[in-house]
């Protein structure tokens, strides 16, 4: 990864952050969406222990959500989209994991995926509403490099680009 001032870092980096909020900036084929799995792979599997959960919601998933489910929140878009719950059930489960999340019972990374697929016209609601729910909480959001702009420059937020390996390097990863 490199960041706005291309100095080097490492995906696990973006974890360690001083910044709540990360913005992983990439152009297609660059490794944002595998970067954000690896990472879910990595607290699941207790490699990294600064949390004790991660979220993964695609941007995508979580706009159709919204637009059909308007009053709901993205936990509960969590447990209805991921997990299979009914419209119901999610919205009850939605709301005791926010509790338990306000309440800092446990640590969670939320991992956002491609604001880029999300409508240009809906971009801003969707980080408003991520803002609104996680202003306290860890949040890595991956965006191509035309849609990352609806993401406020605050203190909080730290912007990385993601860099292409060389063909070498690939070629060496696969075999």
């Amino acid at each position: 990864l490199v960041d706005k001032s291309f100095n080097t870092i490492s995906i696990e980096s973006l974890i360690i952050d001083a910044s709540l909020w990360s913005v992983l900036i990439g152009v297609p084929g660059s490794g944002k969406t595998s970067s954000l799995k690896w990472l879910l792979q990595q607290v699941c599997f207790e490699h990294i222990t600064d949390y004790e959960y991660a979220i993964y919601i695609s941007l995508y998933d979580l706009e159709k959500y919204l637009k059909n489910y308007p009053n709901s929140s993205l936990f509960s878009c969590f447990f209805q989209i991921y997990l299979g719950h009914k419209p119901n059930d999610a919205e009850n489960l939605g709301r005791l994991l926010e509790n338990a999340i306000t309440r800092q019972e446990f640590s969670v990374l939320f991992l956002f995926d491609g604001l880029d697929e999300v409508s240009p016209e809906f971009r801003g609601t969707i980080i408003k509403h991520i803002k609104r729910k996680l202003s306290n909480e860890k949040v890595i959001i991956t965006s191509r490099p035309s849609a990352y702009n609806k993401i406020s420059r605050l203190e909080t937020t730290s912007f990385y680009r993601i860099i292409s390996l060389p063909h070498t390097s690939i070629k060496r990863l696969v075999t």
